[in-house]
């Protein structure tokens, strides 16, 4: 047995290591979350190439036009999406599958239902609709703008089944499914608009394609629930409740905010282009709209991982696994958008987009694109930080803040950083001048927001009265009373049955320097030795990257085992319940000692990851050494 002194060291050592479970599955679920939240896009990225290689430019700036319309569609079945995920993954934490699968139902007939509701409204006022995007009567987008948006809406309820599907696909952890289903609307979308071209169909029958490869790729995700064995949110028919309903909305808020204040930035800069550029600057527009599409989705995939890392981590109050997904997420946004900028610098690649979504436009068109392609990547590395932050104070449950920095990045600071540069120019510039003003603006008020973010976490610590223990508890504004001390907590990655050992010997130390008597800091040794060995002995059998981490914490006159793995999904409460019938006494008899030992066992998958917390309850007034 280690000294206090030793052990102390071996601890701080262990903290500054990154936990391996965090990066390994970071990468992963980014992967898809952004296949998911990708396919609500795709459609307007492949049309916007065929489009703008066998229409008309009015065609090409029609589709720019129909953007703030797919933004409304995602506030619908993203706050739904989004919002659910905490209550499908807290039931499931409490072993409530059937509310869970309740939850999840409710929220895909809730999406499905207002989305198709909002595609009769399109049939009926398509016209007004094109009028309020900025395409009035008389324009010569106005008719291709409102038949494309009749062709779309057919497909809207197939594209709110994607997303709520692929939510509780990603919770699940079978990602593979999210991809499958990413490939068929790509080929299929493809393979009918070049027949649309090919015909020389027109932008209703564009719209039209778009909408059968959505329920093309929403058949897959529904195949998945119906195919797989072991679903946990296979979905069923339900009532709904209204009052849940506006619970899980509201928690999602957050995401609805980013996309009504995107909309409200899009539908603003094409008024303004429309009124003050000709067509160039709306079909240059465009192309900055579907760069947009890939990057955001990217950047809102790094920060969605991030959320959903971070509310199983605040919820078990551990700031180590909060500081170091938070760092991971934030250097992502910063590889990724450094990456971007450079790529969409280099002349020759803005030549090739610009292309890609412009291949029949004139010269003038052409120049304009690529003044917009090079302000848009000026402003990439604020709009990322600008989103990992919002929904980094969502995930901390400062919905209020979460919001303003939306409002502040999308359309405060565009409205007054466009207006201050247009109305400084002189009247009788050129459109090309006129259009790189007016994005150069947007690249501005992006990147002051890198200025912005440092000034609000230390308002919101001045006015929350947090008083942080440490430069990272400010960081993360987290204040003194959340969470335990690091004195208070033991945490390890082991990889070898040696390693297992020692930490069960580290742990049985901890428990007890924390006030725990000799049976319960046993218990938890014990625990952690058993559950821990059975983790590597089976679980790390196959050719797999595998890891797992062990966490013990005192608290509330109690000490909790964590035990997270990312083997193979196994279930030791559902495995106790299928060999309670087996005579041989010594079968599973480690599992058996833990679980009837233990004051609470809770288990949860989720991301493809088992979590096991192991509660031993501290009873004073008793022999410490009885039942050793």
């Amino acid at each position: 047995m280690r000294n206090s002194n030793e052990n102390r060291i071996n601890i701080k050592k262990i903290r500054n290591e990154l936990p391996e479970i965090t990066g390994s599955v970071f990468f992963l679920t980014v992967v898809a979350f952004f296949l998911s939240s990708l396919m609500s896009t795709l459609g307007s990225v492949i049309d916007a190439f065929i489009i703008g290689h066998t229409m008309r430019t009015t065609d090409v700036g029609a589709l720019s036009l129909t953007s703030p319309i797919w933004f409304v569609m995602a506030i619908i079945y993203g706050i739904l999406a989004i919002g659910s995920q905490p209550f499908c993954s807290g039931e499931l934490g409490r072993g409530n599958k059937e509310a869970a699968r309740k939850i999840f139902s409710m929220t895909l007939i809730t999406g499905i239902g207002i989305t198709l509701l909002f595609s009769l409204l399109i049939f009926a006022f398509g016209g007004v609709a094109a009028g309020l995007l900025g395409a009035p009567k008389g324009m010569p987008e106005h008719d291709p703008c409102r038949r494309y948006l009749i062709g779309t809406a057919w497909g809207f309820p197939a594209l709110a089944a994607i997303s709520l599907l692929s939510t509780g696909i990603n919770l699940e952890g079978a990602r593979r499914w999210t991809f499958y289903s990413a490939a068929v609307v790509t080929v299929s979308n493809i393979l009918l608009d070049l027949v649309v071209a090919w015909t020389h169909g027109d932008m209703l029958m564009m719209g039209l394609t778009t909408s059968i490869s959505y329920y093309f790729g929403a058949g897959v995700l529904v195949l998945y629930y119906f195919k797989e064995k072991d679903v946990l949110l296979r979905p069923m028919l339900c009532r709904v409740s209204p009052r849940l309903i506006l619970k899980i909305a509201g928690r999602g808020m957050p995401l609805g905010v980013s996309r009504i204040t995107r909309t409200v930035k899009t539908v603003y800069l094409n008024h303004l282009l429309a009124s003050t550029v000709t067509s160039a600057g709306l079909a240059a527009y465009n192309v900055q709209v579907q760069i947009n599409y890939l990057t955001n989705n990217l950047f809102m995939s790094i920060a969605q991982t991030m959320t959903l890392m971070l509310c199983i981590y605040y919820a078990e109050e551990d700031r180590r696994g909060m500081r170091h997904t938070a760092l991971i997420a934030l250097g992502y946004e910063f590889f990724f958008g450094a990456a971007i900028m450079m790529l969409l610098r280099n002349p020759d690649v803005t030549r090739m987009i610009t292309w890609f979504y412009l291949g029949g436009a004139d010269e003038n068109t052409f120049r304009i694109a690529e003044i917009a392609i090079y302000f848009f990547a000026e402003g990439l590395i604020g709009q990322a930080v600008s989103v990992l932050f919002a929904n980094y104070l969502q995930s901390i449950g400062r919905t209020a803040a979460s919001n303003i920095v939306y409002v502040l990045c999308d359309v405060f600071l565009v409205i007054l950083v466009v207006t201050s540069h247009v109305r400084a120019l002189s009247p009788g510039v050129s459109d090309m001048v006129r259009s790189g003003s007016i994005f150069a603006g947007v690249s501005e008020a992006m990147t002051s927001m890198l200025f912005v973010i440092p000034f609000m976490i230390l308002l919101i610590i001045v006015i929350g009265k947090i008083r942080p223990r440490s430069f990272w508890d400010a960081a993360l504004m987290l204040p003194r009373s959340y969470g335990v001390s690091r004195d208070q907590e033991l945490t390890e990655s082991p990889r070898t049955l040696e390693e297992i050992s020692e930490f069960s010997r580290n742990a049985n130390t901890f428990c007890l320097k924390h006030g725990a008597g000799r049976r319960e800091a046993y218990y938890i040794a014990l625990a952690a030795e058993e559950m821990a060995n059975n983790v590597l002995k089976h679980g790390f059998t196959d050719r797999g990257f595998h890891s797992m981490e062990l966490r013990v914490i005192c608290k509330e006159n109690a000490l909790f085992l964590r035990i997270r793995d990312n083997s193979h999904v196994f279930d030791p409460i559902k495995k106790m319940a299928e060999i309670s019938e087996n005579k041989d006494p010594a079968a599973y008899i480690g599992l058996k000692m833990v679980m009837r030992l233990a004051s609470e066992v809770v288990y949860t998958s989720a991301l493809k990851l088992n979590n096991l917390l192991i509660r031993v309850d501290i009873r004073s007034g008793e022999d410490p050494a009885a039942g050793i």
